[in-house]
């Protein structure tokens, strides 16, 4: 095998590198008509565009204010079910689409470049002039044919990792608008909800927590915990995203909703007589009135 294939920065000419770094520069300087060219150019980009379109619209069932359907209605007795479906398919939602942003954080840099690393994986390396035994032309022709390639691949990259960004942008708006519906409802059971939050809005949550505290159905009895516990936020904020999902997790198992004070309207039950003198017997009675009658024997 020829030293060429081993050594990684051979594999490129420095023509196709400039290529991709120019491709990289002109897509963000030029981004209205990039995200034109990647919706007519490859057809399978624009299927995968519409599924993150379709996702982001969805629209969880049931997606109500909570507490406000009135008592003794048929139809609303199934709406906290449907509102929990929604809310764990909103989970899955964000769930994905943070997975498809962490498998292209690798390709595509924070800045929005590709690495040239990025596109031989998934295009290959490029043709080499040695392997076309002296064809200038035909080894010309194919070296047109990859940068092509490449620039598309380049584009590609960059719209799956903007539709994913968006997809999560969306999720999580939706999230944030079913959490403040359920922090309502939790605030009209706990009295001093609000107060405990206000009391300590210093504390701040790191924005690991705060993606997890959003996905939770029992997000406002979090807060509430957490507001309590600022040493239990502290100690979260230090975890790496996996950890802190399990000790999340645990706290929520281990929280109780709180229960209501009832006061009951009933009667108070009458107590039985105490004391007084013993009932009399019927046989007393006739023994008493043979005697006044016949006199005692």
């Amino acid at each position: 095998m020829d030293d060429d294939e081993n050594n990684g920065p051979d594999l490129l000419p420095d023509e196709l590198a400039d290529v991709i770094a120019d491709e990289s520069e002109g897509t963000d300087k030029a981004k209205k008509a990039d995200t034109g060219a990647e919706g007519t150019d490859d057809p399978a980009e624009g299927d995968e565009g519409d599924g993150a379109e379709g996702a982001g619209s969805e629209k969880p069932d049931g997606e109500g204010s909570e507490g406000d359907e009135p008592e003794g209605k048929d139809e609303n007795e199934d709406k906290p079910a449907r509102k929990r479906s929604g809310s764990q398919r909103l989970q899955r939602r964000l769930a994905a689409a943070e997975a498809e942003i962490a498998a292209l954080r690798s390709r595509v840099a924070p800045d929005g470049s590709v690495s040239r690393q990025a596109v031989e994986a998934e295009i290959g390396p490029p043709p080499r002039e040695q392997d076309f035994h002296g064809d200038l032309a035909a080894y010309d022709r194919a070296m047109t044919v990859y940068e092509i390639e490449a620039r598309q691949t380049v584009r590609d990259m960059k719209a799956k990792a903007q539709s994913a960004q968006t997809a999560r942008a969306e999720a999580l708006r939706e999230a944030a608008e079913e959490h403040m519906e359920r922090c309502e409802a939790f605030a009209r059971e706990v009295p001093d909800f609000k107060a405990t939050l206000e009391k300590n809005a210093h504390l701040k949550a790191s924005p690991i927590i705060e993606t997890l505290v959003l996905e939770s159905e029992q997000s406002p009895h979090l807060l509430y915990f957490l507001a309590k516990n600022p040493a239990r936020l502290e100690k979260l904020n230090r975890m790496s995203e996996r950890d802190a999902a399990r000790e999340v997790g645990r706290i929520e198992a281990s929280l109780s909703r709180p229960k209501p004070k009832t006061e009951t309207k009933a009667p108070t039950p009458k107590q039985p007589p105490k004391g007084g003198a013993t009932p009399r017997s019927p046989d007393s009675d006739l023994n008493a009135w043979l005697a006044k009658t016949y006199g005692k024997r």
